[in-house]
């Protein structure tokens, strides 16, 4: 078991994935522009931790928490 905060867990692809279908989406949404996901993805993609997508996701999804939101069904 580890002591780390929630936020510096080190995640994995699964996790990256979820944060960027959620980026597509919203672009899809018209709530990022093209440069803007593009931006985030390799961001997201580069990702280490659950704090660095909570940063990207954090203007839209003002209310989840990364772990939640990538764990809803679709």
């Amino acid at each position: 078991m580890t002591n780390a905060p929630d936020g510096q867990l080190r995640i994995g692809y699964a996790e990256r994935d979820a944060a960027v279908a959620q980026l597509r989406d919203a672009a899809a949404e018209g709530r990022l522009t093209l440069d803007e996901l593009e931006g985030r993805i390799g961001s997201a993609l580069a990702a280490r931790t659950r704090d660095e997508l909570r940063l990207l996701l954090a203007d839209l999804l003002p209310h989840q928490q990364i772990g939640r939101a990538s764990c809803r069904e679709r």
